[in-house]
This record gives structure tokens, sequence and C-alpha cells, in this order.
């Protein structure tokens, strides 16, 4: 009941946050909730009819009460809101991917291809399939991965291509708590995927996408390239790209990770800090326009301009799109002389994104910016309050220090729960980078419209020092003891907890409610306890996990916080552990506590392993079965059809596994031959790992 009091009150505040909770319910509802084409039609002609009577009323009554305009605006929001999303989804086009028989596919290249060692990956929104001679309208997108060759990379933004159809719809994740790469391409409206060499996709035509981002693509590749011709050093010049003009592809891994475990990844992400620089310089640049007659009205509209100008060329992540729309809110309320209350802004911004795109609403990158702006909003202002400073090198040290806090605070449960790891000197590595980062920003701004080559070559050496300063200081912190706890995992239930957690303090500070603070104990109370429960659960695991890594082993021996690995893969760094496995292996035991085996199975060799919970065969083709006997796990490598004689002789105690080496038409047979004897049996090819517990 407090909760909801509190949540009125913030909407009723804020009208627009009103606005953008109906309008998400709608998209969760078109989302998670499947609709025929009929219920969504009739969806829609009651949506149109309600808004018709409000309208009518709004007319011959000339009032309405709030009461009665609720009753019909509330649900014409969330049906605007699921009606956006769900004409968007796959299902419900005339023509989709599924359901069309092709020999080609043609489509547009949808965004700029990030480059690999080994691949060129882009997504492609199909137009047209093509069966012999015959060409027909297709509607869907796939993410498209390119064999990489000598001769680099041919394909840009707006590409018009053609391309072999093997697409098949991406695999969910087969290993707990492993990133979820059909979920997340599925939040962009993605569900299919194709594996091509660079001869199975041909470049029909060029700048056949968006001509505006087109062209703003172009520049910060020029940019790009004017920038390397003076910063020489290839780290420099990464970290100089990705805060400048938003391009990261290029972007190591290592680099990648010392940003990430320091708490400073923000950086490279272009948003309303960026923006915020950029509004900043224009509007000392241009302030003089407001003493002329229509100068505030040229002044808005140049600001305008330049901001949306580099929003598109930096690539238009949402946590820019959001400072770009929150920006022109401001100035609009500038030269309309109304008021901007930025809560308000905060939420309208949200709203008219998720109108314009709603997968948005599912995105990262929007929850994370919104959860710290909301913070900076509301609880920066509380903590600035509890101390008064008159020096300003330390006030202004201060203020880093509790926006810093605002935003980690508010971004901490959604960075936890999608990312499993904190990053425990988080104040430390923003107090590092707040100067190298203005400095960079400006310095690159000077850099990227100078014409002058002994001032951009003094510019590339100002920035490379910076950089590698920063990068220093940033691997001092990294080096640090425990720099980074990892192996935090937050349920659902958990984030809701402490998201409602925060929200009720902020309600106490704000207006210092019984009720509330007794919401706000209980909220604290009860996620203690889960995480507390959780905790002693992974700690006390005992069992056998058998991850799918495709045609490589991967076994984790878990008992009571120590782990054993057993691969035959080279190391814990190798990167398919990292991707696939680190996560969950990290919540089970500290690094100090997981050691690594490797395992070389080679053909007609049973490998014995005795772990506390019994013996595990890797068998590697059968030939000798009597090596078999009391043994609880057999692990199947490589079996033929011929080997179901041999498999009928063995009885291990807990089950036989088939992993990703096992053809379809073999594992049929095994599958046949074990239902007929009686065996427990697992298919780990294409499937989710195994996992076996030891009950008490």
């Amino acid at each position: 009941m407090v909760v909801a009091l509190a949540v009125q009150e913030v909407l009723r505040r804020t009208p627009y946050a009103r606005v953008f909770f109906l309008f998400s319910l709608g998209i969760l509802l078109g989302l998670y909730i499947e609709f025929s084409n009929i219920a969504l039609c009739a969806i829609s002609s009651f949506a149109i009819i309600a808004s018709i009577a409000l309208l009518f009323l709004q007319i011959f009554l000339k009032s309405l009460s709030s009461r009665l305009s609720s009753v019909f605006v509330y649900p014409c929001f969330v049906l605007l809101g699921l009606l956006s999303l769900a004409y968007r989804l796959p299902v419900h086009q005339s023509s989709p991917l599924d359901g069309q028989a092709t020999q080609l596919l043609i489509g547009i290249v949808a965004d700029e291809p990030v480059v690999r060692e080994k691949t060129i990956r882009f997504p492609v929104d199909i137009i047209q399939g093509q069966f012999d001679k015959d060409r027909f309208a297709v509607s869907g997108s796939v993410m498209v991965s390119v064999a990489r060759t000598e001769a680099g990379n041919p394909f840009k933004y707006g590409d018009k291509v053609a391309m072999v159809n093997r697409f098949q719809q991406i695999p969910t994740a087969y290993n707990p708590l492993q990133f979820d790469y059909r979920r997340y391409c599925a939040n962009r409206n993605i569900y299919h995927q194709a594996f091509l060499q660079q001869r199975e996709c041909l470049i029909l035509e060029r700048e056949q996408g968006n001509w505006v981002v087109g062209e703003a693509l172009k520049l910060r590749h020029k940019l790009k390239t004017k920038f390397g011709e003076v910063v020489l050093d290839e780290e420099s010049l990464s970290v100089c790209a990705a805060l400048i003009f938003g391009h990261r592809s290029d972007f190591s891994g290592e680099l990648l990770q010392t940003f990430s475990e320091t708490g400073t990844i923000h950086v490279l992400s272009v948003s309303g800090m960026h923006v915020s620089l950029v509004f900043f310089l224009l509007n000392v640049s241009l302030s003089g326009l407001k003493r002329y007659r229509y100068g505030r009205f040229f002044r808005c509209v140049s600001m305008l301009l330049a901001i949306w100008a580099y929003v598109i060329l930096t690539g238009m992540a949402p946590s820019i799109l959001r400072a770009g729309m929150m920006i022109s809110f401001l100035l609009i309320a500038d030269v309309a002389k109304r008021n901007y209350g930025n809560l308000n802004a905060l939420f309208a911004s949200a709203f008219f994104l998720l109108l314009f795109d709603p997968f948005l609403l599912f995105d990262v990158g929007f929850q994370l910016s919104y959860a710290a702006v909301f913070g900076l909003f509301t609880l920066y202002p509380l903590l600035r309050s509890l101390v008064r400073v008159q020096w300003l090198p330390l006030r202004l040290c201060l203020e880093l220090i509790w926006v810093s806090i605002a935003a980690q605070l508010f971004t901490a449960p959604f960075a936890l729960y999608y990312f499993h790891q904190f990053p425990t000197y988080f104040l430390l590595g923003n107090l590092l980078i707040a100067i190298p980062s203005t400095l960079l920003m400006y310095l690159g701004i000077l850099l990227a419209i100078s014409p002058f080559v002994t001032l951009n070559l003094f510019l590339g050496k100002c920035l490379t020092f910076l950089c590698f300063a920063m990068l220093k200081g940033l691997h001092l912190i990294q080096a640090m003891p425990i720099s980074v706890i990892h192996g935090i995992h937050l349920r659902k239930v958990d984030l809701l907890l402490s998201v409602a957690l925060l929200f009720m303090l902020l309600w106490v500070w704000y207006g210092l409610k019984k009720s509330a603070l007794f919401v706000l104990l209980s909220c604290a109370f009860v996620l203690s306890v889960s995480r507390a429960i959780q905790r002693l659960q992974y700690q006390d695991f005992q069992g056998i996990k058998m991850y799918n890594v495709q045609r490589e082993i991967a076994i984790a021996v878990i008992d009571a916080g120590r782990v054993a690995l057993i691969s035959t893969l080279d190391s814990l760094d190798h990167p398919r552990i990292k991707h696939a496995l680190w996560t969950d292996l990290s919540i089970y035991a500290d690094k100090s506590n997981i050691s690594f085996h490797k395992i070389d199975v080679s053909a007609g060799k049973v490998s014995l392993i005795e772990t506390p919970f019994g013996r595990l065969a890797l068998v590697h083709q059968f030939y000798e079965p009597l090596f078999l006997e009391d043994t609880s796990w057999i692990l199947v490598r490589n079996a033929k059809v011929t080997d179901s004689t041999t498999f009928r002789v063995i009885n291990p105690q807990e089950a036989v596994i088939f992993d990703g080496t096992n053809d379809a038409a073999t594992i049929s047979s095994m599958i046949h031959t074990a239902s007929f004897a009686h065996l427990q049996y697992y298919i780990l090819k294409d499937n989710f790992a195994y996992v076996w517990q030891k009950l008490d």
C-alpha cells in the first residue's frame, strides 16, 4: 500500500511518468502475450473507439472529471504501447521470413559492420526473397556473420546485398548464467542468423539506407582517419574514437575489461555527459544571440541542429538519444518561456523514444542510462545538501563523489543483474578520469574542426599523453586487491526488491514518512535474507555440471566452495570459458579456489575421472566396455551407429550423456537403445548443460 502511494505521488507530480509507465506496460503485454491477428484488430478498433469517445465527450461536455478522463486515457496508452510493439513482431507481418521458401535473400545492411579477427558481423533488414527467377516480398531481420578474408571489409551501412539463404533461428543460451545472445537479438527484433563466406554475400547497390545516418557514418570514418594520422598509439586512438564520437568497433577485449572492472566503462559510451559538454560549449559560443530580436529563436534552432548532428554522428545509442531529447526539451522550454521539470522531461524523453522504437525498453543501455539520470535528479541533491564546503577544489571533488554515488547506486541493481560483477573502486576510478576525459573531449572536438597541420600534431600528442596517463591509472586501480567482486547473481525478484528499496529510500529522505520507513526496512530485510539464503545454497552446492561447449569438453566438479574444471580447452582464460562458463563458475568459488585440469581425449580411448561423487568416464568411441563398470556417468563422444551393441551392456549409475561430437543419426540410434535397456540418458548436443546435484 505504501509503495502504491509513493508511485502515485511520483505520477501526480510528473504527468509524463504516468504516460511512460502505461506505455511500457502495453509494450510488455505485447511482447510476453501472444495475440492473433483478429485479436490485434479488435484491440486496435477498441483503441480507436475509445479515443473518439474521449474526444466527443471533451467537445460536447466541455470538461471531464479526472476519474472519467482516466477511464478512457489510461487504457489508450496501454493499448498504444501494445500495438506499437505487436505490429513490429514477425508473427504479425504479411510475409515473414520463416514462412517463405527462398534460395536467395535480398536486404539492406542496417548498421555499421563490426569487424572481428575472423568475421564481419552486421544485421540485414530483408526486403525480398528469390526462388529461381521469381522475386517476392519478404520481411524480417537476420544477423549475418561473414568470414573475413585478406581483402578486408567490403561491407558498409546501407549496402543492398544478396545472400545465399542459410538463415537459422538463433539458439538460446545453453549454459547457466551464460549471456543470452538470442534474447539480446530478440530485443532488437532479430530472430535469425546466418554464417556465410564472402562469395555467398554479394553487394548489389551502395547507399540504400537512411541518407542522414549514412552521411554521419562517412563523417565518423573521416574523423577516425584524421585522428589516426596524429594519434599514433593504437590504444589511445581506440579510446579517443570511443569517447569523442562513439566508434568502438576496434576496441580490444582487454581494454574493455579494464574500464569495466574500474567502474568507468560509461566514459566509452557517448552519453549525457558528452552531450552536456557539447551543449555547454555551444551555449557559451551562442549566448550573444539572446540580445537580438529573434536571437533566442535562432540560437535554439542552431543548437538543436548541432546537438542532433552530434547525436547522429555518435551512433544514436539510447543514452545519447535520451540526452539529446532532454536538451531539446530544455531549449524549446527556454524559447517558449515555460518551466522545465527535470523528472518530467526525463520521462517524456523515454516515452517519445519508446514511441519511435518500443524495443528500446529491453535495451540494457536504455535501462542503465535512465536509471543513472533518475538517480542524479533525485538522490544527488540530497547528498549534496549533506555537507557544505566553501573551498572550490574540495567542493568540486565532493560533487563528483556525490554524482558517482547517485548514478552508481541506481544503476547497480541493473548492472549486477546483467553483468554479475561490481567494481569496488568505482569512486577512485571516476575521480581519476573526470578531468582527463573532459580534456580529451574538448581537445578532440578542437582536433576534429582544426584545419591546421601543426596544431593537429600538437593536439595529437596531447591526446596520446592524456590517454596514456588515464590508462596507466586505470591499470593500477585494476591491479589493486579485490578491485572487482565477481559471482553476484541477482534474480528478477532481487532486482525488483532492490529497485523498491531505492525508491523507498528516496521517499523516506524527502518526506520522512514512518510507514515508508517501515517498508524500506522490510525491503532491506527481505532482500538481505534472500541474498543470504542464495549465497549459502551456492557455497553448499555439491554436484557436477557438464557444460555445452559444442565439440569441446568442459566439466565442473563442484564441492562446497571448491571447483575443479576439466576441459579440452587450454586454460581458464580461454575466450569460450570466459564467455560461456565463467559467470556460473564464479558464483560457486573465488578464482583462487577454481582449479583447471586439461584433458586429452583421443580416438579409442576411455578416460576415467574419480570425483567425490562417483566415477566419470569420457569415451571417445566405444571399444572396451569392461572399463565402464562401476561408473556413475559416461560422456560419449564420436560414437557410431554400430556402437549400439556395445552400448547395451553398460549400466551407469546416473546417466549416459551424448555431447556435440555425435551426429543426429547416431544419437537417434543410441536413444532407441537406451530406452529399450531402461538407461538414463541426456542429450547435451544443442541442449542445455547437464546438471547433477548431490542430495542430502
